[in-house]
């Protein structure tokens, strides 16, 4: 068939049309609206821009999922007998909701979809951009544009870009609060100052500590602080840091002693920090509490200062001042895992390091036994294998005791550090207990362990000089 000529001689295309249909699936309304007719919803025909009469190709946008609808743009209403109400619009800006708003009301009798018209494809794109990216968390939806004449793909490619765009947007919003999160309050920490000038010396009291994190099931923790200068160039003045005794039993402890440092020139005030760590005394491991900085520069020769300061998270200088600290009897790297289709507790021996010298070569042969005390089930021992002159022994071994969840509160977990010897009796080299009764990270570990079974919880330990099975 030959094309119709139009009045200028010149053939006519035949008008294609892009359909923008939202399909909403409300479950409110389902058993009074759609199920009685039987037919599903219509599709109604968009607007586009007038091109000689005809309409101007629009795409169709499909909803993919059935959903209740909630989010910010700008389609009316939703009213079915009164009862249902979209408060929000979905797609348009504030001036075109505003008008949309204002004819909610003259329209409350009409159909449960609305109709809405765009003039191109970038304005499309822009709705999709904006609805995708104000979207709510709780509509879990995609969207999706079909078009019947050929135009899909730059849809397509138009919607990757926009959910592109809109996750950029939410990694820099972010990132923006993430630098504004604050680090969470350890506590307070109360301190007095003076510097004698013709001593050239600066006296630290440290009066008292509030609020502090527990370390133990009952609540307490036994705090002490280690105390060292921060240079200019961000290092510590004094090798040995400072020590106060340790308070027991409290998470407010009151230490009322005086540390001084000697040899600090009066210049040197005015760009160096006091640096105070707090630490949980405990045999096994000295666990953080907190930690405070406090500018010299404010300290006069002529009185006394004293200020209360927050109590920060860990950093490389709390990192050091625990370095410092001298553990004779090594290390341990341990692994619990609570294994619930053998109802056993799993011990991964991994490793340690910088166990005593027992041999006269400068090394010793270290191995490690285990056991778990009360012993309900009947396990028996464990102990791996000897490593031959070594201070650092590697094991990586596996050992299973039969228990319930339940017995593992009450129970503990009992493990010792020997050099084999032979001929004679084997030295003691260290020794480690985890279970509820511990403090700090391994009752932290062991907890773990009970509250989230099926999986390895792995921590460093510092072995303690006494042995627990004598």
């Amino acid at each position: 068939m030959r094309a119709v000529q139009s009045c200028h001689g010149t053939p006519t295309r035949a008008g294609r049309v892009k359909k923008l249909t939202i399909r909403v699936n409300d479950s409110s309304s389902s058993s009074s609206n759609g199920s009685a007719s039987g037919h599903s919803e219509p599709e109604d025909e968009l607007d586009g821009a007038a091109m000689g009469g005809k309409m101007r190709p629009l795409g169709k946008l499909q909803r993919e999922d059935s959903f209740r609808l909630r989010a910010y743009g700008s389609i009316r209403n939703f009213i079915d007998g009164g009862e249902r109400k979209l408060s929000q619009s979905f797609f348009f800006g504030r001036q075109q909701s505003q008008h949309q708003q204002q004819q909610q009301h003259r329209n409350s009798e009409c159909m449960d979809y609305d109709n809405i018209s765009v003039s191109n494809a970038s304005t499309v794109a822009q709705l999709r951009r904006e609805s995708s990216f104000l979207r709510r968390g709780s509509i879990s939806s995609s969207w999706s544009i079909s078009d019947s004449s050929g135009s899909g793909n730059s849809a397509t490619q138009s919607q990757s870009q926009s959910q592109s765009q809109s996750q950029s947007q939410a990694q820099a919003m972010t990132g923006h609060s993430q630098q504004h999160c604050r680090d969470p309050l350890l506590g307070w920490l109360e301190i007095s100052i003076s510097y004698r000038e013709s001593f050239h010396s600066l006296d630290c009291t440290m009066v008292r500590a509030r609020d502090l994190p527990a370390m133990d099931s009952a609540g307490l923790a036994d705090p002490y602080c280690m105390l060292n200068i921060i240079t200019p160039e961000a290092h510590a003045k004094y090798t040995r840091w400072q020590r106060t005794k340790t308070v027991h039993k409290t998470r407010n402890p009151e230490f009322n002693e005086t540390l001084q440092f000697v040899g600090v020139e009066p210049e040197e005030l005015g760009n160096s920090l006091l640096y105070v760590a707090l630490f949980d005394d405990d045999k096994y491991g000295h666990d953080f509490l907190g930690a405070a900085k406090v500018c010299l520069s404010t300290v006069h020769s002529t009185s006394q200062y004293r200020i209360s300061v927050p109590l920060g998270a860990e950093d490389q200088y709390s990192n050091v001042a625990e370095m410092s600290q001298n553990w004779p009897n090594g290390k341990m790297l341990l692994s619990l895992c609570y294994n619930t289709k053998r109802r056993a507790l799993v011990v991964d021996v991994k490793q340690c390091i910088n166990l005593m010298a027992m041999d006269s070569n400068g090394s010793s042969d270290p191995f490690v036994k285990l056991q778990l005390k009360p012993d309900a089930h009947k396990n028996k021992k464990h102990k791996t294998s000897v490593k031959w002159r070594t201070l650092n022994p590697i094991y990586n071994e596996e050992f299973y005791f039969e228990a319930s969840p339940h017995d593992l509160n009450k129970e503990m977990l009992i493990l010792t550090v020997w050099d084999k010897d032979l001929g004679k009796s084997n030295d003691f080299l260290g020794s480690l207990q985890l279970g509820a009764q511990s403090k700090g990270e391994r009752l932290q570990q062991w907890l773990d362990c009970i509250r989230l079974p099926d999986h390895f919880h792995e921590k460093w330990h510092c072995l303690a000089a006494d042995n627990p099975t004598h």
